[in-house]
């Protein structure tokens, strides 16, 4: 029921797939994502746009109206997919370019550059306020070998018990969890921020510098909020998506091939960003078991972590994510040829936020805007014009369901983890799913088993 029944479709799929992932190459090196930056040549987007108007021609070529409900999911998913790297070729290297606004539009839907302000909490200004004032509390540097000792011993541990308590909760797989702990390969890193997954190689690479050290009285204090919150969304939000999703049709998979997909960016980020409340409550009420002291000798004990300090790795989440929407809206500017001097992005970060900027020393400075920055606007928008567009789609949903319990339960959250759905047929694979959730708790739990058999191949690999 789940599975693509035309052939034709089929085959199509599976060439939108190979597709994808030769657009996630270009867009790689157009973007200098990994640091290089290989800007492309003519020859490269001319066969681009040549292989995707032949894909949409194709598309075009099989007759919707006689497909079944679930391959009508899978054509239009590919409709937009197709249609969504078109604009960015046009916009970005074609003499087809519509506006900046226009453009985000096509890609995006409804966002606008306006609703920033709405796909971030009403407390920012207090937690910015709150950050100002602990500045003076610095980390110790992450190449302190005092920290990389007692992160690389303490973080997996830390990790598991964290994923255990969201299985519990019904937001992970339960039979899952010790597989994959046992497959999964921890990458530290000591120099970069951030946090992510690959599902290739089910590596969880972290940042070193997110599990912050403190020196308190004379101890150093380890406290590793910040990285469990980013780690949740790598987790919940990627992690589980990839591993239940394998039985999807291709282009709906968590492969490689698919991770640059702009029509499905904005379901896929949003809703592991919205997925992060859960690592805050965990922050919260984990208090307790969370800090670390360590010494000359590494690993010295645990103690507890002070609500200042759990607070404090909630606040350095949103100072990342104010930094974030600063950026966004200075390559937003850059894009229309607007001036960017510091009065002018002030007096546009106070529009879009309501936030005047200028006043916090705490946030850094922001680089310099370049070409191929401008380039990844599609990719880094979609996180925040995500979060508003998945929390809008399932009220729409559950509004039109008697039954709203059920929008609670574990069976829920599987269906909205499934799939990497374009944000244009999100919405009606919800409720396609929803409406056959009998069908779908079956299908759910064959993914589950293949998964936890994929898990249990890879650790054998790795020993």
């Amino acid at each position: 029921m789940f599975q693509i029944e035309r052939e034709e479709l089929k085959r199509l799929d599976e060439r939108v797939f190979e597709y994808n992932g030769r657009f996630a190459s270009f867009y790689i090196g157009a973007t200098a994502f990994y640091g290089d930056s290989l800007d492309p040549s003519p020859e490269c987007i001319r066969l681009l746009s040549k292989d995707n108007d032949e894909l949409r021609k194709a598309l075009t070529g099989i007759r919707r109206r006689g497909l079944s409900e679930f391959d009508r999911l899978v054509y239009d998913h590919l409709r937009s997919n197709l249609s969504a790297q078109r604009a960015y070729l046009n916009f970005y290297f074609l003499d087809k370019k519509p506006s900046v606004d226009e453009f985000i539009a096509k890609l995006l839907g409804n966002f606008s550059m306006d609703s920033l302000a709405e796909s971030y909490d009403d407390n920012i200004e207090a937690r910015l306020l709150v950050l100002e004032g602990r500045r003076g509390m610095l980390p110790l540097r992450s190449s302190d070998e005092r920290v990389q000792h007692a992160v690389r011993e303490t973080v997996p541990e830390l990790l598991k018990q964290m994923t255990a308590h969201y299985a519990k909760l019904g937001l992970f797989p339960g039979e899952l969890v010790e597989e994959l702990f046992r497959a999964m390969h921890i990458r530290y890193d000591p120099e970069e921020g951030g946090s992510s997954w690959w599902k290739e190689s089910y590596t969880l690479e972290l940042a070193i510098k997110e599990f912050n050290v403190y020196q308190i009285r004379g101890r150093s204090r380890v406290n590793p909020s910040t990285g469990l919150i980013n780690s949740t969304h790598e987790i919940l939000g990627h992690t589980v998506r990839d591993l239940i999703s394998e039985e999807m049709p291709r282009t709906l998979t968590g492969d490689n091939k698919n991770f640059f997909n702009l029509c499905s960016m904005q379901t896929i980020e949003g809703y592991a960003f919205l997925l992060e409340r859960f690592g805050e409550d965990y922050v919260r009420n984990q208090e307790s078991k969370l800090s670390l002291e360590v010494d000359a000798r590494g690993l010295r004990k645990r103690s507890p972590l002070n609500q200042d300090e759990s607070a404090r790795g909630v606040l350095r989440i949103s100072s990342q994510r104010l930094v974030e929407i600063r950026y966004l809206v200075k390559l937003y500017l850059s894009l229309k040829g607007e001036e960017q001097s510091n009065i002018n992005e002030a007096r546009v970060w106070r529009r879009f936020t309501g936030v005047d900027f200028a006043r916090y020393r705490a946030l850094p400075n922001l680089g310099s805007v370049t070409l191929e920055k401008q380039r990844d606007l599609p990719h880094r928008l979609s996180y925040w014009a995500g979060i508003q567009k998945v929390r809008d789609t399932i009220d729409r949903v559950k509004a039109s369901h008697e039954d709203k319990s059920f929008f609670e339960t574990p069976l829920f959250n599987a269906i909205l983890s499934t799939g990497t759905w374009s944000w244009e047929v999100f919405g009606d694979w919800l409720r396609y799913a929803v409406a056959h959730k009998t069908e779908f708790e079956e299908h759910y739990a064959l993914a589950v088993a293949g998964s936890k058999k994929r898990l249990v191949q890879h650790a054998g690999k790795n020993r």
